[in-house]
Parts: structure tokens; sequence; C-alpha cells
């Protein structure tokens, strides 16, 4: 959080995308626990690995990282009436895609690291039960 703060306080002229970016790691920081959006960052590298064809291109999936991180907190959500359905409907707000680049990536450049390395270790488990069913159907197939 300090490098989006000082981003956030400097005076001088910058790209106002990453302005925005470093003001949404703000948001996030005083309104969501740090566990919730680490939690949320590795749940969805693990579905990126589960199934890397979910996501078109890392960009698409960026994307989603960043929808999903700032879906998080409260602020981003705005409420419209719905006249027909007669009820308060929630709308989540769309950050600009320079924004969401920057944010994707600096999600990516602190907790990728740590999410690949979960998701390999998530991958060395599910081979070791697929061996660990593998011996048990055949210690039971030499039974009969």
């Amino acid at each position: 959080m300090g490098h989006a703060e000082r981003l956030a306080a400097q005076t001088q002229a910058m790209n106002k995308y990453e302005r925005q970016a470093a003001h949404e790691v703000i948001k996030l920081a005083k309104d969501v626990e740090p566990r919730a959006v680490i939690h949320t960052v590795l749940a969805m590298f693990l579905m990126q690995d589960h199934n890397p064809r979910r996501f078109r291109s890392d960009a698409a999936f960026r994307a989603q990282l960043v929808r999903r991180v700032t879906a998080l907190t409260e602020k981003n959500v705005g409420t419209w009436w719905d006249y027909k359905a007669k009820k308060v409907k929630r709308v989540y707000r769309d950050l600009p895609i320079k924004t969401v680049e920057i944010l994707g990536q600096w999600l990516a450049e602190t907790l990728g690291g740590a999410a690949l390395r979960l998701a390999q270790l998530e991958r060395a488990d599910e081979e070791k039960q697929r061996e660990e069913v593998l011996r048990y159907r055949q210690a039971l197939g030499e039974l009969t």
C-alpha cells in the first residue's frame, strides 16, 4: 500500500490510470481485510490453473482478477431502482481498461508467484491422490 499512497499523493504530472489504480488499492486497503484479497487472488490463480481455457488470454484473466478483487469493497457498488422488478438492484462499477491492466499487473506481480506455487502444490496433491486410488484399485483387483 505504501507504493499506492506515494502515487496517489504525488503532485507532479503522471499517468491518470496509474493514479486511479493507486486510489483503488487505497480503497481496498481501507475497506477489505488483506486476507480476503489474498484468498481471492489465490483462488483466481487456482481456477486458471485448474481450467486454463476458461480465460482467453492473460489480459482477460487479469481483468477478471481485478473485477473480483475490486468487488470485495462496497465502495465499488452502486444501486438503482428497477421499475419492472420493483426492487433495488446492485451494479458494480467498472474501471477503465488501462486502469484494470495496471491493477492486474500489480496484483500478478505481488501475489502471482505465491499463487503459482500454491497451484503447483495442489497439482502434486491431486497426483498423489490419483496414485493412492490406483494402488487401492490394484490391491482390490489382486484380491478377486
